[in-house]
């Protein structure tokens, strides 16, 4: 039996910010979903929202939108973690904050907000009711 190299295996792996600079290793957490598990949950969204089934916060969807600014970023409220998850969008790509990724559910919740704001959105922060019209 080898002896150990006093590395803890995952938490020593690199990841990178937005910006390319390595991430404190203190702070990793592991990937919450896929893209696709984030445009589910943001169709699900939308159709409670469609439906005026508010106050927000009480949906019943795993993600609630809380503050977009197109183009510049995204504030979620993920219910699992219940906690709010940054995502920020520079140059039109979104990277989550929370996963320190660029494809989690949380990136393909705001990959699908970014695309239904495409035309009838401006770079103000928007409400849910700017969002969808109501």
């Amino acid at each position: 039996m080898g002896e150990s190299d006093g590395s803890d295996g995952p938490r020593d792996k690199k990841r990178y910010n937005n910006d390319g600079n390595p991430q404190s290793s203190s702070i990793l957490a592991q990937k919450i979903g896929t893209l696709e598990d984030g445009t589910a949950a943001f169709m699900q969204w939308l159709d409670l929202v469609n439906n005026q089934q508010y106050p927000t916060n009480s949906l019943d969807t795993r993600l609630i939108l809380r503050k977009f600014i197109k183009d510049k970023q995204a504030i979620l409220y993920d219910k699992n973690l219940g906690s709010e998850i940054d995502v920020e969008i520079k140059e039109g790509v979104p990277f989550c904050s929370y996963c320190n990724l660029p494809d989690c559910s949380h990136v393909g919740f705001t990959i699908s907000l970014e695309q239904l704001c495409e035309d009838r959105c401006s770079n103000q922060e928007l409400s849910t009711d700017d969002i969808v019209g109501n």
